[in-house]
């Protein structure tokens, strides 16, 4: 599955705390939206974890349909180094 940009984003958004004042249907999607991605990322880990108990063959053949998503995380910027300041 493909994602387009805007979506992208609105994935990433799901990391973070819901804003304030968010109507509550707004509040519940977000909040069900970051079950189904939590829920995605487990049975990716499940998939993984019985393509590498599978046969080389099943593996090789699996490996060429299965190709996990890796969904964004929330942004963490770098923090500046101590060494520059006085």
């Amino acid at each position: 599955m493909t994602y387009q940009p805007d979506e992208m984003v609105r994935l990433e958004l799901l990391a973070y705390e819901n804003p304030e004042g968010l109507h509550p249907i707004e509040k519940s999607w977000r909040d069900l939206c970051r079950k189904l991605v939590k829920h995605n990322e487990e049975m990716q880990d499940v998939a993984q974890r019985c393509i590498k108990k599978m046969s080389q063959w099943d593996r090789e053949q699996m490996s060429k349909e299965f190709v996990p998503f890796k969904f964004p995380k929330a942004f963490t910027p770098a923090q500046p180094g101590l060494e520059n300041q006085e």
